[in-house]
């Protein structure tokens, strides 16, 4: 998010067909997979698959994060997609601006 690109976390348990919809509506160049998953996901649409062997959650500091500069405030930070159960998943594109607020507030 820091140098201005935007991710859209997914399940690895949905269907196929559920996930292959949402690639293409995303229309990434890039997809971030575990290993242990990557035979779940129709990656046919990614451009670039990198697959990971070792997740880790590195402490952050909020000190420092709150001194970085918010890249495009208003900006797309992330995409989450919605359930579906009226049709197609739907997305809903989050802001830097509102994603920072997000993370003031705790």
């Amino acid at each position: 998010m820091y140098i201005g690109g935007v991710y859209c976390p997914l399940n690895p348990t949905l269907p196929p067909g559920r996930l292959n919809t949402i690639l293409e509506q995303m229309q990434g160049q890039y997809v971030l997979v575990h290993e242990k998953t990557l035979d779940q996901f129709p990656i046919a649409t990614v451009q670039h698959v990198i697959v990971l062997n070792n997740i880790f959650s590195p402490s952050l500091d909020i000190e420092v994060m709150s001194d970085l500069p918010i890249s495009r405030e208003y900006g797309a930070a992330f995409i989450i997609f919605t359930s579906g159960t009226t049709g197609l998943p739907k997305a809903v594109v989050h802001t830097h601006r509102s994603f920072s607020a997000s993370i003031s507030a705790l």
